[in-house]
């Protein structure tokens, strides 16, 4: 997905010959062939309709389906702003949606006719496949054009009141800078978050009077509990994975509010945790400097809004290829602490390292807060009159 949706390989089942074009994480695996096999298998008659049919011209479908907003602007709707680009919309005979993180698809698309647009449930996509004789397609690509951004930003502003507006507006205006600070809970994060960002914001607030700070934690998704009229399926997010979510939000905000109690009495602080995608955005693109994680929460500020910052990780992830780099348009690259001040904890269990977490790069880390600020300070004096 994160390529842009690049062949990864091809499938014979008449020969059971797999050809790979890619590792194994990004290829197919036998369990998926299996499954395949059993649907086939399993639904006969209306699979040797559709590969028999006497149609030879199959209708042309796009999928969208990344639940994750990141995945969703960067791989999905980069490619659907690519076909627009080229004119080439009205190919695609029609859009089978399973998530819109970021929006409708055709508020950020208007140039879809709607009788193109169906929202579908993960579990009917074979069904729609046979049933309407689609060759179904993933338009892909792993570049963010800024047309694409001020798409996505309208549709956020359609999507908030007036009143959300003008807070926003009223911080960005009475504060400068102002700070965006992303909180995280559970794997790959600070073990010190509490004592390294309180530090790090009372440090700036001494040299920037007019600090105002903007905590960052779990957004949630534009179709985040909607039931669509007339669509045969239930919410998207299902009642465990709410909980889920709601836990993650409270947990966050507690870490949120040992900061504030940490802070001086004088510093403004603004609190989006648990906000919608679309209030979020308006709050990333008004910020002006950030210290965010590395992952989807540096997305928002970093390809949603493209605002300086540091970003920080483990010794793992800042070592490695950092890919979110390069992929918007106008980009402003983000300082990456130097893996040398991570500190890596949990990767150790009974004596023995946790090669799971080892592998998905997900265990936490410990940095000193003078590493951190040192950066931010040199961010902060760079955009301000200081």
């Amino acid at each position: 997905m994160w390529r842009g949706f690049p062949k990864s390989a091809i499938y014979f089942p008449q020969y059971e010959l797999l050809f790979e074009f890619e590792t194994p994480k990004w290829s197919i695996s036998l369990r998926t062939i299996s499954k395949f096999k059993a649907l086939l298998v399993s639904n006969f008659d209306k699979f040797h309709r559709y590969f028999h049919s006497q149609l030879n011209i199959k209708k042309i479908a796009v999928i969208i389906g990344a639940e994750n907003f990141a995945h969703n602007i960067l791989n999905e709707l980069s490619g659907i702003n690519r076909l627009y680009q080229r004119n080439l919309l009205n190919k695609v005979d029609k859009f089978l949606v399973l998530r819109e993180p970021l929006g409708s698809i055709d508020k950020i698309f208007p140039e879809i006719p709607i009788g193109k647009i169906k929202y579908i449930n993960q579990n009917k996509i074979w069904q729609e496949i046979v049933s309407n004789n689609y060759l179904v397609v993933n338009i892909g690509d792993c570049f963010i054009k800024q047309d694409l951004v001020n798409r996505v930003y309208q549709v956020a502003i359609n999507n908030c009141s007036l009143e959300v507006i003008n807070r926003i507006k009223k911080a960005k205006e009475s504060y400068s800078p102002l700070l965006w600070v992303s909180i995280r809970v559970g794997n790959r994060t600070l073990t010190n978050q509490i004592e390294c960002l309180s530090k790090v914001i009372n440090a700036l607030y001494q040299n920037f009077p007019q600090l105002g700070v903007v905590f960052d934690g779990f957004s949630l998704p534009a179709d985040y509990g909607i039931k669509r009229p007339q669509q045969a399926y239930q919410k998207i997010l299902g009642d465990r994975e709410m909980e889920d979510i709601e836990s993650i939000i409270k947990q966050q905000n507690e870490v949120a509010n040992n900061i504030v109690n940490n802070l001086l009495s004088n510093i403004k602080v603004f609190n989006t945790i648990g906000c919608s995608i679309f209030e979020t955005n308006i709050w990333a693109n008004a910020i002006d400097i950030y210290l965010a994680h590395h992952g989807t929460m540096q997305h928002k500020v970093g390809w949603l809004a493209n605002k300086p910052g540091v970003v920080h990780s483990n010794s793992k992830v800042l070592g490695s290829f950092k890919w979110i780099v390069g992929v918007r348009e106008f980009e402003i690259r983000p300082v990456y602490i130097n893996q040398k001040y991570a500190r890596n904890v949990d990767i150790e269990k009974n004596g023995k390292y946790n090669k799971l977490t080892v592998l998905k790069k997900s265990f936490n880390y410990y940095i000193d807060w003078k590493v951190i600020y040192r950066e931010l300070y040199k961010i902060a004096m760079s955009i301000t009159n200081y």
